[in-house]
């Protein structure tokens, strides 16, 4: 339904999503294993900031769920997507988005080492991307003055690193 979905219609089912996962948690395995990540990642790719706003909002939802988080981790592609938003112009977005790859990434050892080949590979595909990790190098350099920014950032930071072997 949500890759038809437009204007009031996509919002609408966007909103309510993270509403949905809060009242039923055995949905939340079954929004995974039916390629609901994929629709998420599509969707937010093509949408505009207020509609990803929602679907990072019902994100956040679903990684309360050992399900979630295990689908999350199965799903380079959501990840990919959450690190792409770290560079939009939109400062929701971007707290969001940090704030959710640095649950991820504490969460177990194994998520912060896919993070770290998701940013290598993300990287890698192609010149308009950057350095590796530049995108994480820019919010401190262009967030300085957002405390909640430099903390998140560095948060995350800190998380991969403690978890990356030596």
């Amino acid at each position: 339904r949500l890759y038809s979905a437009k204007g009031q219609e996509l919002r609408r089912a966007l909103f309510s999503l993270k509403q949905i996962f809060m009242n039923d948690k055995d949905l939340v395995h079954e929004f995974v294993t039916h390629s609901g990540l994929t629709c998420l990642v599509t969707v937010g790719s093509q949408s505009e900031h207020t509609h990803q706003n929602y679907i990072l909002r019902a994100l956040g939802q679903l990684i309360l769920y050992v399900d979630g988080m295990a689908g999350v981790s199965e799903h380079p592609e959501t990840i990919r997507w959450l690190y792409s938003l770290l560079s939009c112009k939109f400062s929701l977005v971007k707290k969001t988005s940090l704030h959710l790859l640095s649950v991820f990434a504490g969460y177990a050892d194994t998520n912060a080492n896919i993070f770290v080949q998701t940013v290598e590979d993300f990287h890698k595909s192609s010149k308009t991307n950057g350095k590796p990790w530049s995108y994480l190098v820019d919010l401190l350099r262009n967030e300085s003055g957002d405390l909640e920014f430099c903390q998140h950032t560095m948060l995350l930071i800190n998380k991969v690193l403690a978890a990356v072997p030596d």
